[in-house]
């Protein structure tokens, strides 16, 4: 090979490598990697409980987040067969949220939620809780996000499995630890069930009135 044209091809390589390495060191690459996302919060919140409304609200007020959409899962699972009515579900959401300025409950379910998001080129954030992020179900394989945020629950909070998770279906995973108000949508339907005080289901004022009204998951109490 003549000398000139070697020499030539080899500071164009040399001037394309520069290039490659200061385009992956460039602000926009490496923001790439951890610039807020829309958060999309799904769940079959039945009924939502105040450990649903503290991550809410402090991944709505958090870097890590644009702004947050909460969403009950709409369909059936089998393996909750009877999930109560998807807008009354909904209805209990924007309830609670109606007056927080970075949370919104959409009109409609959370695959439509995400694809307007992707739409408009946003990152779209997924967040789950430990439980679902140790046996995900199929709807969270359906979810179109590009990274999640995995919440523990307080009985997942030491297993290593879920302190050590850096991917759930693929996708980077930022584990967040939370309070928490050690509660479950289940227990707290098997507390209105047994007919105890519904006072004591840490349930926001807003929900437990939703339930009253609608005699929801067996309450035996006067409607409002």
């Amino acid at each position: 090979m003549n000398l000139k044209i070697f020499k030539l091809a080899a500071s164009k390589s040399i001037i394309f490598r520069m290039g490659l390495w200061i385009s992956l060191l460039s602000p926009s690459f490496v923001m790439s990697k951890t610039r807020p996302g829309v958060c999309v919060f799904g769940g079959s919140f039945d009924p939502p409980h105040l450990g649903h409304i503290e991550v809410a609200e402090k991944m709505a007020s958090s870097t890590d987040c644009e702004h947050l959409y909460i969403v009950a899962k709409n369909g059936f699972l089998a393996e909750k067969p009877n999930r109560t009515n998807w807008h009354y579900r909904m209805e209990m959401l924007k309830a609670v949220f109606k007056e927080h300025k970075n949370i919104s409950v959409p009109n409609v379910d959370i695959y439509a939620t995400i694809e307007s998001i992707r739409k408009s080129g946003k990152l779209v954030v997924g967040i789950t809780g430990s439980d679902r992020a140790l046996n995900p179900t199929h709807e969270y394989e359906k979810m179109q996000v590009d990274r999640w945020v995995v919440c523990t629950r307080i009985a997942d909070e030491a297993k290593p499995e879920v302190l050590n998770m850096t991917k759930f279906l693929g996708k980077p995973v930022l584990v967040r630890s939370f309070k928490e108000h050690g509660n479950s949508s289940t227990a707290v339907r098997k507390h209105i069930r047994k007919n105890l005080p519904i006072e004591g289901a840490a349930l926001h004022p807003r929900v437990i009135s939703f339930i009253k009204q609608h005699n929801l998951y067996g309450f035996k109490g006067k409607k409002l």
